[in-house]
């Protein structure tokens, strides 16, 4: 009797610790659920404040749009300073515009080429307008460029191109075809006289701000450009002469190029 009363106790004891251990499991892997989710919602919030940082920097770049309407870029095309004072009455002799036309100028640090700078406020957009056609087909033209001044939007944008397209031209081998554009708010792509791609820029910009001058831009190597721009544009780069002959690729994603031109 007493082995038997001590055998019941013995399986009671195992039964209650396997109690505590099924409570136990249930509770790992409801902490995993809770880890996952949790995981998830920190992902999930990222995102959300990268897209806020998005948007907030296009509506700056509006109101930076609208500001520079009536505002100009004179630079002169080779290095050295500009054929005329940096004053309203020298840049309106210069480029043959109205008289009166010209509100401001303010001379700019000079590029990194050493080619001289000035900014030109104008009285009205439309006197920007017509200053800068008049002056491109005049013969000073031949001298400096008028173009519109850049928000700071549009200068990590362009810089960014600058990049992708040097990265993308060199160390992932594509050369001269590969083409990068900016265009408004985006970035595209092309080989040779292929179709524009628009091309997942973003990813650069992980926070949605723009980074401040001389910032680096983030996940920009050629490993990864070089497998985006095989999946974009479908096709990889050319072979090099030490190449083999079966490094030439063929289109396996023609649905989701397709998909992405339609945006």
């Amino acid at each position: 009797m007493e082995i038997e009363q001590l055998v019941r106790q013995l399986q009671q004891k195992v039964d209650e610790l396997n109690q505590v251990v099924l409570q136990l499991r249930q509770q790992q892997q409801q902490q995993q659920e809770d880890g996952r989710a949790t995981r998830g919602s920190v992902d999930q919030l990222v995102r959300d404040s990268a897209d806020t940082n998005w948007a907030a920097a296009c509506s700056i770049d509006r109101e930076e749009r609208q500001k520079f309407y009536s505002v100009r870029l004179l630079r002169s095309r080779n290095a050295g300073a500009l054929p005329c004072e940096a004053t309203p009455a020298g840049v309106e002799a210069f480029l043959q515009c109205e008289v009166g036309s010209v509100q401001h100028v303010e001379r700019m640090r000079d590029n990194a080429l050493g080619k001289q700078r000035y900014i030109v406020w104008f009285s009205t957009a439309e006197a920007a307008t017509a200053a800068y056609a008049g002056f491109r087909d005049s013969s000073n033209a031949a001298q400096a460029l008028l173009v519109q001044k850049k928000t700071r939007l549009q200068n990590a944008l362009v810089d960014l191109a600058i990049q992708l397209q040097q990265l993308g031209r060199g160390q992932c081998g594509y050369g001269e075809e590969l083409v990068v554009q900016v265009r408004g708010k985006a970035i595209v792509v092309k080989l040779g006289e292929g179709e524009l791609v628009p091309y997942p820029f973003r990813q650069h910009l992980p926070s949605g701000r723009i980074p401040s001058p001389g910032e680096p831009f983030l996940h920009l190597n050629a490993g990864r450009l070089g497998q985006q721009l095989k999946q974009l544009l479908c096709k990889p780069p050319p072979p090099t002469q030490n190449s083999s002959s079966s490094a030439s690729g063929t289109c396996t994603n023609i649905k989701s190029v397709k998909s992405i031109t339609k945006r």
